[in-house]
C-alpha cells in the first residue's frame, strides 16, 4: 500500500507526560501527525530521557538524605507528599546512565468527536526505539544529564515535525511492524 502523506496535528507538546515510571527521568516531547487520506488514523512520536535504577543495576544506591514531607494525611496509609527536588533524581538513578527513548503509538482505530478532539482506545500498537546519544551524557550531576537529554529529545521530536514523510511509511491502515 502506498504511503500516506502525514502533517503534524496541532502544536508539539512540551509538556507531554509527568516524569516517573519505571525508567524516564525528563518531561515527554511528544508530536501527533494526520493524514488526510486515512482520517481515522493518526500517530504520535513521544521522546524523553531515561536513565538506569540501581535496583536494575543490581547496585546500592546512595543513601537518600531527601526526607518525604507530608502535606495532608488522608487516611489508611495515604498521604499526599510534597514534591521532591529534582536532585532526589540521583538517589534512585545512577548517573552515566542516562539516554533518550522514543516511543510511537500508532492510533488506528480513532475518531474525531463532536468537539473537533481525536479520541482512540488504548489498544493500539507502539514501538519503541533508544535514540538518545551513543556517547552518554557527561553534565556533572544527574539533572545536568537529563537536562541535556531533554534537549536531545525536544530536537528529536522537532526532527520528526520537520522530516515526517522521510521516516513515516505507513499507510495508516494496515498494522505496523512493530
Amino acid at each position: 500500500m502506498k504511503p500516506a502523506h502525514w502533517v503534524l496535528d496541532g502544536e508539539i507538546d512540551y509538556d507531554a507526560g509527568d516524569i516517573g515510571g519505571d525508567i524516564q527521568v525528563g518531561p515527554a516531547i511528544s508530536a501527533r501527525f494526520r493524514s488526510d487520506a486515512c482520517p481515522e488514523a493518526r500517530f504520535e512520536v513521544t521522546a524523553y530521557a531515561t536513565a538506569k535504577t540501581y535496583v536494575d543495576l543490581g547496585e546500592e544506591g546512595p543513601e537518600c538524605p531527601h526526607p518525604p514531607v507530608i502535606l495532608e494525611h488522608l487516611g489508611d496509609n495515604v498521604a499526599r507528599y510534597a514534591p521532591m527536588p529534582e536532585s532526589h533524581l540521583a538517589c534512585s538513578y545512577k548517573p552515566g546512565t542516562v539516554d533518550v527513548q522514543e516511543q510511537i503509538t500508532y492510533r488506528m482505530n480513532g475518531h474525531v468527536d463532536d468537539f473537533g478532539n481525536y479520541e482512540s482506545d488504548d489498544t493500539d500498537p507502539m514501538a519503541y526505539e533508544w535514540v538518545g546519544s551513543d556517547l552518554g551524557y557527561s553534565g556533572e550531576t544527574l539533572v545536568d544529564q537529563v537536562n541535556e537529554a531533554t534537549k536531545d529529545a525536544r530536537h528529536h521530536v522537532k526532527d520528526w515535525v520537520d522530516q515526517v514523510n522521510k521516516y513515516m511509511h505507513w499507510d495508516g491502515r494496515a498494522n505496523p511492524a512493530v
